[in-house]
């Protein structure tokens, strides 16, 4: 963590001992229901998996506890872009032509209700094919 955030982003860690609430949620993950997994809201993945993105905020528990914070600290937002074969940072502002390292939603199932994750599926999994368990084919 002490590399990716900037010294003014801390207090968002420090709100309560490194919850999540220095990492957001992507708005459109949130609105009619939520993923599958809690932990797909935070993040997108390129489908080669070589690209991780993430948002450095408060996110919307953070959001209800910090009203008496000034409104450049309630309203920060920082994307972060990660190469994950060699950890260099990339700039969120620079169009990628490559479909493959352009980071995604890591699921392709509609959002659901709380409590219900009935046939979800990870969209970057190649070898996942709904209902069946291929691995061995693929040693």
């Amino acid at each position: 963590m002490r590399d990716i955030l900037k010294p003014n982003e801390w207090v968002y860690v420090n709100w309560v001992q490194g919850n999540l609430y220095w990492l957001m949620e992507y708005p459109e993950v949130m609105k009619g229901g939520e993923p599958a997994r809690c932990g797909w809201r935070y993040y997108r993945v390129s489908p080669d998996y070589s690209t991780l993105e993430f948002v450095i905020g408060p996110n919307a528990d953070a959001v209800h506890k910090i009203k008496s914070e000034p409104e450049a600290v309630r309203n920060y937002r920082r994307t972060v872009r990660i190469d994950l074969t060699n950890g260099a940072f990339l700039d969120p502002s620079v169009k990628v032509a490559d479909v493959n390292k352009i980071p995604v939603r890591p699921f392709r199932d509609d959002l659901i209700k709380r409590g219900d994750a009935k046939g979800f599926q990870a969209s970057l999994d190649p070898l996942r094919v709904t209902g069946k368990f291929i691995a061995a084919e693929h040693k």
